[in-house]
């Protein structure tokens, strides 16, 4: 990589950080933030103002991948064109709630029938992600294949109806990951994920199966190490942009 400003919508999109999405004929249908727009390989929008999907769309990470590059153990791991998306904090945090014990395909079929049901129309025939106040039933989340999840959402919508994510902006990343650890079916990975790509807080570093796999062959010679250990590592080699390079890490560790 030798650093680019262009942004692989593709990549990005598919880079399991973000899953209201789908292909279309003439681009990418993205859903986020209560809108609905298309989006081709060429950055071309319809349906947004720029400023909007340019907000969305993430930082220009350039300077990011340049300063990752210079550790040659990263270096093959990473990306070209790959972004950090900026979502909303809500449809985040359901999101990586619902991602536990599952997989992409499956997140993304919970998601869209969770919006099919309680979300408000959009344009592009798509669904806003219902607001917290709209998920009060256990049962009906079951019905739509979310299983034990369930449990967890409806007192999370609960406590997000009430504040628990005011704020989070001005607290450092500690503190901020504290408050979210308090919420119900919320651990650190969930925690982490939202602080990343809902707060662009880049030093959060979630670690899931394929993270911990390939950081254990880089820094760890193959040997087990905890969570703990793990993202220690991680802060003292890459610091600032930890959850930089986890992303790409976990992009290649998905891919093979």
């Amino acid at each position: 990589m030798t650093g680019t400003t262009a942004i692989d919508l593709a990549r990005t999109l598919e880079s399991g950080q973000f899953f209201r999405w789908r292909r279309r004929d003439d681009g990418f249908l993205i859903v986020t933030h209560g809108r609905a727009f298309v989006a081709d390989d060429d950055l071309r929008v319809r349906g947004a103002t720029r400023a909007f999907a340019d907000r969305f769309f993430g930082p220009d990470l350039t300077e990011i991948h340049q300063t990752l590059e210079r550790d040659p153990l990263l270096r093959p791991f990473l990306v070209e064109g790959l972004r950090i998306l900026r979502q909303d904090p809500w449809e985040c945090l359901v999101s990586f709630v619902t991602s536990c014990a599952s997989n992409i395909p499956r997140i993304a079929r919970n998601l869209d029938s969770l919006c099919a049901s309680l979300g408000e129309p959009l344009p592009f025939d798509a669904r806003a992600m219902p607001h917290p106040r709209a998920l009060r039933d256990e049962k009906l989340l079951r019905r739509l294949g979310f299983g034990f999840r369930a449990r967890h959402l409806v007192p999370l919508a609960r406590e997000v109806e009430r504040g628990a994510l005011d704020g989070l902006d001005r607290l450092s990343t500690d503190e901020a990951r504290v408050r979210l650890v308090s919420l119900p079916g919320v651990g650190v990975k969930v925690a982490d994920c939202v602080l990343l790509f809902a707060y662009a807080r880049f030093e959060a570093f979630p670690i899931d199966v394929h993270v911990r796999r390939a950081m254990t062959g880089l820094c760890f010679g193959g040997r087990p190490a905890g969570d703990r250990r793990i993202r220690e590592e991680a802060a003292r080699r890459w610091g600032a942009h930890a959850g930089v390079a986890q992303q790409h890490l976990y992009v290649r560790a998905r891919s093979g």
